[in-house]
């Protein structure tokens, strides 16, 4: 069931668009006749700090996520001179109304945005590093970010979800039975309390976006001591190592297609898909084995990628009604694109899971 590879690949390299080093974890979503694109883009002023054996650690390293446009199914992808976030974008709480900056020390900042749509909105959701009353310093964890819009010019930018919670990360919205469902990545906590063994997939409803937006401390609170109850998948298989993290869902006749990634010992970011009930959004379907894992030269970083060993889906379309591409960056330093050529084949091959 391994996903086939764009040719063309990687279809955005590092080092094309000027003031910046590295393009990669790119959220992707139809806008009328027109597919938009938000690449993380790291700025070119960072400085080398480190280098280990499987990735190289900058201080200063300055992350905005910029906007391309494409005019010809995704085909190729133009820059528009335009960000979604970046390093004076100033953030909302949204329960509190508090204003916070992102904070830019060592690999921090806005993480990897994911491109949603919620109506007549467009939502991307992203992790943030910020200095607020809560987190204190940029080592504290941070927070999960919307930033909506209507036309990819104006936004508005609200911190969501736990406080001081550096593991709830990998955000997806979308609508489902009336309700707003919430994904995110959840970690086990350090006292050991919660009720999950490894970083793990949860959903949560609520009856709006606003209502998203604006839940209090105490519901989160709640939602983490119990967290095994929203929990929909965890690490099971191999490849999937002892971490995993959601990615982009798409709808499908037979539930909802969610593509995510796994983090294998030593730490190698591969790719899966699972099958969610279109009813209650658990699992039924699931991968044993990555749909694609580092092979190519820009997926290895064997030439001058960032990080060693890494595809990390972080957006999916339909090019039409029977073949998926989704993009996903490569070796922290470019973006590439993969297909699933044969939708219902794919659904229809994926193994029953069952979690018993």
């Amino acid at each position: 069931m391994k996903l086939r590879r764009d040719p063309n690949n990687p279809i955005l390299e590092r080092d094309t668009i000027v003031g910046y080093d590295t393009l990669f974890n790119p959220g992707v979503c139809d806008v009328d006749d027109k597919v938009y694109l938000i690449a993380r883009a790291a700025r070119d002023d960072r400085r080398l700090a480190a280098k280990t054996d499987r990735a190289y650690i900058y201080t200063n390293q300055i992350c905005d996520h910029i906007v391309f446009v494409s005019n010809d199914n995704g085909k190729t992808f133009e820059f528009t001179g335009r960000k979604m976030t970046g390093s004076s974008s100033t953030w909302i709480d949204g329960y509190t109304n508090e204003i916070s900056v992102p904070t830019y020390f060592g690999p921090f900042g806005t993480e990897d945005l994911r491109l949603c749509k919620i109506g007549n909105k467009y939502v991307g959701v992203v992790h943030v590093m910020t200095h607020t009353p809560y987190t204190g310093d940029h080592k504290a964890g941070g927070r999960v970010g919307l930033v909506i819009t209507e036309d990819f010019r104006h936004y508005k930018r609200y911190l969501i979800g736990p406080l001081r919670e550096e593991g709830d990360r990998d955000g997806w919205i979308m609508e489902h039975s009336g309700k707003i469902a919430y994904f995110s990545r959840i970690k086990p906590d350090a006292t050991d309390k919660r009720k999950i063994k490894y970083p793990s997939i949860q959903v949560v409803h609520f009856d709006s976006l606003q209502d998203l937006i604006t839940a209090s401390p105490s519901f989160w609170h709640d939602y983490l001591e119990n967290v095994d109850k929203y929990t929909i998948i965890s690490p099971t298989y191999e490849w999937e190592g002892q971490q995993i993290g959601g990615g982009p869902i798409l709808e499908h006749e037979e539930g909802y297609i969610m593509f995510y990634h796994g983090v294998q010992k030593g730490k190698m970011y591969s790719t899966g898909a699972a099958l969610l009930d279109k009813k209650t959004l658990k699992c039924i379907k699931k991968t044993k084995e990555p749909i694609l894992y580092p092979e190519e030269w820009y997926e290895t970083g064997e030439y001058g990628g960032d990080s060693k060993n890494v595809t990390f889906v972080n957006g999916a379309r339909y090019v039409n009604d029977n073949q998926i591409e989704i993009y996903y960056g490569a070796a922290d330093s470019h973006i590439a694109k993969a297909y699933v050529d044969d939708v219902n084949e794919f659904v229809k091959n994926m193994p029953v899971f069952s979690s018993l």
